[in-house]
């Protein structure tokens, strides 16, 4: 009992240092609200994804991590599809069996989400909740840091917050993940890996537009042809100075962020090369007031 209420406070700490410290009464109120909270599901949904177009929700799984997402302001810069394919990955080859997510968006019209899935070309299962019913039975705050959440095996919240948004809020999922779910983290490499692909912007106000510079340098023995260069939202946009790179020589990416509220964000901007199927990948984050 003393290790539970203990484990409690430390994730209660954590989050409250996470959001800005302790003196906001709404963070803590909110919080204290939705702690241990079971999340009600609604009976009725339309489900789609980018592949297919009948799919089958599994509410059934020991760790469940829900995602509401409204259309007010920039939608794509809410859903960061992405980036959740990103962390999908990461945690289906960890565990695929205990571990399902399930996205909630409430659109305006069908349309918009199907417009939304289809540009991401996001192939897991998006929930689209016309009549925002998960929102109703559940009473959301309209903060937005209170509409993710991890889920125990009988629908009550072990964690709240955003982790595509936080990166210290996503390595607090991994390992409480792995911790539920008694999985070995020797090898698993948590952090951030491609430091010198990363910038921060550190705090400023939102109403700023900030503005950063990657290197491209192409070491390889022919030419590096760009293929596309393309971000994680449509509140971030990038551009390369060259769309080939003779070897030895390097090119210049411009990213540019604007947001519209007070936020802690992560972004990311993919460019797609000759070289590798893969895209290198650019990161941008900080603390808008």
């Amino acid at each position: 009992m003393e290790l539970l209420i203990s484990m409690k406070l430390y994730y209660f700490v954590i989050f409250l240092l996470l959001f800005f410290g302790c003196k906001n009464t709404d963070i803590k109120d909110n919080y204290l609200l939705f702690n241990n909270k079971k999340i009600i599901f609604p009976s009725s949904f339309i489900g789609k994804s980018y592949s297919n177009d009948s799919i089958c929700i599994d509410y059934n799984k020991k760790l469940k991590i829900v995602n509401y997402i409204d259309t007010l302001g920039c939608i794509s810069c809410k859903s960061q599809l992405p980036l959740w394919r990103n962390l999908i990955s990461f945690l289906y080859n960890l565990d695929s069996t205990n571990i399902s997510f399930l996205f909630y968006v409430h659109p305006k019209t069908l349309s918009d989400a199907k417009v939304l899935i289809g540009k991401d070309k996001f192939e897991y299962p998006v929930i689209f909740d016309l009549k925002d019913s998960l929102n109703k039975l559940n009473h959301f705050p309209s903060d937005e840091r209170f509409h993710c959440f991890l889920l125990d095996e009988n629908n009550r919240v072990i964690l709240i917050g955003n982790p595509v948004q936080n990166p210290k809020i996503k390595e607090l999922y991994i390992r409480t993940i792995c911790e539920r779910l008694a999985i070995d983290t020797t090898n698993i490499k948590i952090a951030e890996t491609q430091k010198e692909n990363s910038f921060s912007f550190g705090r400023f106000s939102y109403l700023d537009t900030m503005k950063t510079q990657f290197v491209l340098r192409n070491d390889s023995l022919s030419e590096l042809k760009i293929d596309s260069i393309f971000t994680s939202c449509e509140c971030t946009t990038a551009k390369i100075d060259k769309s080939v790179i003779k070897k030895s020589d390097s090119a210049i990416i411009s990213i540019a962020f604007k947001t519209d509220k007070p936020e802690e964000f992560m972004r990311e901007v993919y460019v797609k090369t000759n070289s590798n199927e893969k895209p290198i990948v650019y990161t941008i984050e900080g603390l808008a007031y």
